[in-house]
């Protein structure tokens, strides 16, 4: 099965991502700490492909669907149901991401041929009253298969690529780590927290820091071949899940990046190897009674002081008990004792 994601701001649970099914279009919901997914019901239009998802500035839900024979049309999705209703036609015969943009206008990327990886991708401009539509430019990619819009530009997922910046205004592409590309097996649905944390969809839910595009692994979702972009579900009371994207590299150096920590607080990262057991901070620790999903006894990555804005980046140089092993880290904010989403790195 494959699913396109995106969040909806305010219309569901917080700290939740929605999708639809690529093929059978059920309407799913993912949990954006632990990875879970539940069906939430059905577009009720079958026979379609559904691509992409994209949140309106108004809170409005909408999709691509369509085939390579009779093209794409927009729908809008009801939040509650998953229920599609019509919106308007468009040109495309291959649309492969749907986001509205800085400027608050609707745009998409089209396979030039119905057949992902064999011609370049394009910008174009989507009027959602009329279905006219208007080239920005082509991206030079050929396997983009999520768009999404976070700050000043926007976003995209290429799977030869990895994670680009694209500006808006003229298409221009720029490669955020240049020589890591986009394997197959990561997640091709991007999303951004208001805070600028990523997440990826796939069979599994990924964190990343857009600063650099790597992904860590969160936990199963149990959805395969997951296509389109996705939109991240901002909690209305504004208390966002406290997220850690972390990095290996060479060197025993941990990069790591924790949004939603309370502003201008302490915050600490921990680490353990495989296999582990959720327990209890004991009493006497601090924050006793916080549960990890790191092995006991952890160890300390590091401490930091979080921003005016609740984020904190920092680079931890560790000593591994051998190579090529996989590690989880937790984050933990000192303020309120909330524990992040567990994001695993291989050394």
């Amino acid at each position: 099965m494959a699913i396109v994601f995106t969040l909806l701001l305010g219309l569901v649970p917080a700290q939740r991502i929605v999708g639809i099914d690529f093929l059978t279009a059920d309407f799913i919901e993912i949990d954006a700490v632990s990875g879970q997914a539940q069906v939430l019901g059905n577009t009720g239009v079958s026979g379609l492909l559904w691509d992409s998802l994209a949140l309106s500035p108004d809170g409005h839900l909408y999709s691509a669907a369509g085939d390579y024979m009779q093209g794409y049309s927009i729908y809008e999705i009801d939040p509650a149901t998953g229920s599609a209703t019509f919106v308007v036609s468009t040109p495309f015969l291959a649309l492969v991401g749907l986001s509205f943009g800085p400027d608050g206008e609707l745009y998409g990327i089209e396979n030039r041929i119905p057949t992902l990886g064999t011609s370049p991708d394009d910008l174009y401009r989507i009027d959602l009253a009329t279905g006219q539509v208007t080239l920005v430019g082509d991206l030079g990619t050929i396997f983009m298969v999520s768009l999404d819009s976070w700050g000043d530009s926007l976003w995209g997922y290429d799977k030869e690529v990895g994670l680009v910046r694209i500006d808006h205004t003229t298409a221009q592409v720029t490669d955020v780590r240049p020589g890591f590309g986009g394997p197959y097996d990561l997640g091709e649905s991007i999303c951004f927290r208001p805070d600028g944390m990523g997440y990826q969809v796939d069979y599994w839910l990924w964190t990343f820091d857009p600063a650099d595009g790597v992904p860590a692994r969160i936990g199963e979702t149990g959805w395969r071949g997951i296509l389109g972009c996705a939109e991240y579900l901002e909690d209305p009371n504004g208390a966002d899940p406290l997220a850690l994207a972390i990095q290996g590299e060479r060197g025993d150096v941990m990069r790591a990046s924790v949004a939603g920590a309370t502003p201008w607080s302490p915050v600490v990262v921990v680490w353990g190897r495989r296999p582990y057991q959720p327990w209890p901070i004991p009493t006497g620790w601090g924050c006793a009674g916080t549960v990890m999903d790191v092995r006991f006894p952890p160890r300390l990555a590091w401490t930091g002081l979080a921003d005016g804005t609740g984020r904190v980046r920092t680079d931890a140089r560790l000593t591994p008990w051998f190579r090529k092993e996989r590690f989880r880290a937790q984050a933990v904010d000192l303020a309120t004792c909330a524990a992040s989403n567990v994001a695993e790195v291989v050394f």
